[in-house]
């Protein structure tokens, strides 16, 4: 082709010519999957990443809050507590 249309210009073709047309079929099922694959595996562990936070978050709440706290309260000694609080004019737990 080069020795018939020579090296310079695109073998001849003139600008703005419409020479032909070719038509490309790309199959999408791969693409697809593997896109697929990727956003689950992504989300997957973006989900188990905002598990674990949630789960260390609430040991933590209750190793450094809640537990002191607990500590730091009277303990109630059942239906006798109530009563006293309930004679002593507070408020009584119906």
């Amino acid at each position: 082709m080069v020795t018939r249309y020579g090296r310079d210009n695109g073998f001849g073709w003139q600008l703005n010519e419409v020479i032909g047309a070719q038509l490309v079929s790309v199959p999408m099922s791969l693409p697809i999957r593997n896109a697929n694959h990727a956003f689950y595996t992504f989300m997957g562990s973006l989900g188990g990443v905002f598990l674990a936070l949630f789960v260390i978050l609430n040991l933590m709440l209750y190793v450094l809050i809640v537990r002191p706290v607990r500590r730091s309260l009277p303990r109630p000694t059942g239906s006798a507590w109530v009563g006293r609080a309930a004679r002593e004019g507070g408020p009584g737990i119906a």
